[in-house]
């Protein structure tokens, strides 16, 4: 059975919903930007994990260039996983493109080209026009463009790179970030129609994997890992203020907190001879395991 990721709801409503109202208010908003049903994202990476794996199909291949921003690239892994067929092309060849549609052609459904609109790394854009030949020619072709470096400084009220130059075509889905030229935080997924949008909304049955606001995702990814050697109890380090997790392991004990400082303050009150103390950064990965640990 197929894997499916979710971070958010779409924009249209569905009645009783766990999402909050200014992520609902942001949607509408980039909904009036991009003319396009949208879903916001804790991050611009997350929407990758939670759309890609929804839109591609087993039978499906995809395409994949050379340059495409990292982040795609770990959704792409997800897809080689579940048994998708992944081939990687020179950056922003057109020709190899082309060369692999026609290959491809009758034996996938759909063929999925992954590209950036605004390069990260070389600076430079995608195709634009020469793709939306392509997708005249190519009927079996579908695009999945992260712009998330082109939104915000260009197209009209900063839809990007991409909507600048091109209408968006029927078979593309775009991934923009608000971390860029908007100065905030969060992703968002644009799609070409609303079923589309609910697919990736929906998980299965209507089950979510995971729904979390950008402000939940900050202070997950804000929370510190302590670990320290020390025989204070466990017990009693839960009931601290800031603490939201604490475990042993052996001489080690493991907190995760949101007050670190007090919760260092503390724990060399309770034991003067703590040792082997180390605080870490929660990384976005765990706080996304975090978000989807309930539905797990």
């Amino acid at each position: 059975m197929r894997r499916s990721i979710v971070t958010a709801r779409s924009s249209r409503p569905r009645g009783r919903s766990p999402r909050c109202r200014s992520n609902a208010e942001l949607e509408r908003r980039l909904a009036d930007i991009f003319e396009r049903p949208v879903i916001v994202t804790p991050s611009t990476t997350l929407g990758h994990l939670a759309a890609l794996p929804t839109i591609v199909a087993e039978h499906d291949a995809v395409i994949v260039d050379l340059q495409v921003h990292t982040s795609v690239q770990m959704a792409v892994q997800m897809l080689k996983a579940d048994g998708v067929r992944v081939e990687v092309i020179r950056h922003n060849s057109m020709t190899a493109l082309e060369r692999k549609l026609v290959d491809l052609k009758g034996k996938h459904e759909k063929v999925w080209y992954l590209a950036d609109g605004v390069y990260s790394i070389f600076g430079d854009t995608a195709p634009l026009a020469e793709l939306e030949a392509l997708l005249d020619r190519h009927p079996h072709l579908h695009l999945y463009i992260d712009d998330a470096h082109g939104m915000g400084w260009t197209g009209k009220h900063g839809r990007g790179w991409v909507r600048s130059h091109m209408d968006h075509h029927p078979r593309m889905v775009l991934a923009v970030s608000l971390n860029k030229s908007f100065a905030c935080a969060g992703g968002c997924l644009v799609f070409p129609d609303q079923a589309l949008a609910d697919r990736v909304a929906v998980l299965n049955k209507g089950r979510l994997i995971a729904i979390g606001s950008v402000d939940e995702m900050r202070a997950l990814v804000a929370r510190k890992r302590i670990s320290c050697a020390s025989t204070v109890s466990v017990d009693d380090v839960k009931s601290w203020p800031g603490v939201v997790e604490a475990v042993r392991e052996e001489k080690l004990v493991h907190v995760t907190a949101s007050d670190a400082e007090s919760v260092v303050q503390r724990l060399f009150v309770a034991d003067r001879g703590l040792r082997q103390l180390e605080v870490k950064q929660a990384s976005l990965a765990e706080a996304f395991t975090e978000l989807t640990k309930e539905a797990a």
